[in-house]
């Protein structure tokens, strides 16, 4: 009786853990996914519409299985599920272990989609600074070449065919810029 009764008491403490756990990690899930929708607009805005589009559809998928998780919690927080209950059988605590043992299985896969989310727009934040790096060190040479050949023209050379591969440098810088402003 008393193994019995050891046995009972640790598989409910092995399913009071488990539900603490997917608490814990679905209050943690909607707090990160809250801050992270307030990361995703602003940057949003300066992607283009099918960039923007993706990552606003991921961001959905992660909340909407994390919303799924949370319905999915409440379900299981019901009376027949709750591992405080006293005098269940090991299998019984088992078995409810087992049941927040598989919504933890989907919290991880929330978790696993907030990550993609959050990697997209370090991934953007990234590839737009190095875009106005490489901007910045393009008009760098851009002026560089300008101040060369207005040089060399002050020397007496001809410079026409320069000036006009000049100007359609310039062209395409402006171009070029306009997108990563």
């Amino acid at each position: 009786v008393y193994r019995l009764r050891t046995r009972a008491r640790a598989a409910q403490q092995k399913a009071r853990l488990a539900k603490q756990d997917a608490a814990a990690r679905i209050n943690t899930l909607s707090d990160t996914l809250q801050t992270l929708a307030l990361s995703v607009e602003p940057l949003a805005e300066e992607l283009s519409s099918e960039d923007a589009a993706q990552l606003r559809t991921d961001l959905a998928k992660a909340r909407s299985a994390h919303d799924r998780a949370a319905e999915d919690y409440g379900g299981l927080a019901k009376a027949i599920n709750d591992p405080e209950r006293a005098r269940l059988s090991e299998a019984e605590y088992e078995q409810i272990a087992g049941s927040y043992e598989r919504l933890l299985d989907q919290v991880r896969i929330t978790e696993g989609l907030r990550s993609a989310v959050d990697e997209k727009l370090l991934s953007f934040r990234r590839a737009m600074d190095e875009s106005r790096e490489a901007v910045g060190k393009s008009k760098e040479a851009l002026d560089s070449a300008a101040r060369e050949v207005a040089r060399i023209g002050e020397s007496g050379f001809r410079t026409t065919d320069a000036e006009q591969i000049l100007e359609k440098a310039r062209a395409a810088f402006a171009e070029a810029a306009g997108c990563v402003q």
